[in-house]
């Protein structure tokens, strides 16, 4: 259990506040794509939001991985890492899904997707979060070993 006084908290704090303004930054360079190759170039709007999404999770590695969780071998051999990436983006988009609707159901918010939403994103950062830590970009990783 993390104490208050311990410094590991405090560093766990950092790290999650690196996430998240990483995660600000992939929204806004997904959205900016999808909108700038949409409404400038007339591309079609999944095409354009699917090479907005892949550019933001491409930098979400990028970033993650240098700036949150320090990982040596992430760049210089990013196969293994960048599919156990995919596999979690894909499992916490699920997650996402569900806690959507469980959160409509359980609060009664059906029909009120901005709130019904909030749920949603908020069980992908968490599996997100989690899952690059202790899978991803972990130091007990294999493939981090020298």
């Amino acid at each position: 259990m993390l104490n208050i006084k311990d410094k590991s908290f405090f560093e766990e704090i950092k790290r999650i506040m690196k996430f998240s303004i990483i995660g600000v930054i992939n929204t806004l360079l997904t959205m900016g794509v999808d909108d700038g190759l949409f409404y400038l170039f007339n591309i079609d709007k999944n095409i354009s939001f699917s090479i907005g999404y892949f550019l933001g999770m491409l930098n979400s590695y990028i970033m993650n991985s240098i700036f949150t969780f320090k990982s040596k071998t992430a760049l210089k051999n990013p196969r293994n890492k960048m599919l156990k990436f995919v596999i979690i983006n894909i499992l916490s988009y699920l997650a996402a899904l569900f806690a959507k609707d469980f959160g409509a159901v359980v609060f009664s918010t059906q029909g009120k997707n901005y709130i019904n939403s909030l749920f949603g994103v908020v069980a992908a950062q968490v599996i997100n979060y989690l899952g690059y830590k202790l899978w991803v970009f972990g130091d007990k990783s294999s493939d981090d070993k020298a």
